[in-house]
């Protein structure tokens, strides 16, 4: 056997939390809009029903 699969044996919870953290990680690197600058709001546009607004930001 591998002398990396005993390591997972050995600790799940270690492991669980590594693939957790590393998931986590790339959420907020790549996925995560909070990072981004707010804008100034351009035009704000509802639709004939008044169901629906759309906000334009540059």
């Amino acid at each position: 056997m591998l002398g990396g699969f005993t390591l997972i044996r050995k600790f799940p919870i270690m492991f669980a939390l590594l693939i957790v953290l590393v998931r986590y990680g790339a959420y907020w690197a790549f996925f995560d809009t909070s990072q981004l600058p707010k804008g100034d709001l351009i035009a704000e546009v509802e639709s004939s029903h008044g169901t629906y607004t759309i906000k334009c930001m540059p």
